[in-house]
């Protein structure tokens, strides 16, 4: 009983303190909250950049992979033999199956 009623005194002490510096504490809140924002900003900037450049050079290697598995077969059939090919790497991109 006696322990309930101190912490509800330090409670309200810290309450009562908090409101006291409450200038204080907002602009710790706004270091902390523009800190993060900037934070963010810079990550989906990164993201933007690098997304773009991934796929490029995904289907850079796709075009390359293609390109490479129907060297080989005759030109009649190399609507054929990209189609397996094409297939192939659709499959590796996917990732493992799990069953």
């Amino acid at each position: 009983m006696k322990v309930s009623v101190l912490q509800e005194n330090l409670a309200g002490v810290r309450v009562v303190k908090t409101f006291v510096r409450s200038d204080y504490e907002m602009g710790r809140f706004r270091e902390a909250n523009d800190s993060l924002m900037r934070q963010n900003i810079k990550a989906v900037r990164m993201v933007s950049v690098t997304m773009p450049l991934m796929t490029l050079l995904l289907n850079i290697g796709v075009v390359g992979a293609i390109w490479i598995g129907a060297a080989p077969v005759p030109t009649e059939s190399t609507p054929a033999a990209v189609g397996p090919i094409r297939t192939g790497l659709t499959a590796v991109a996917q990732g493992p199956c799990r069953s």
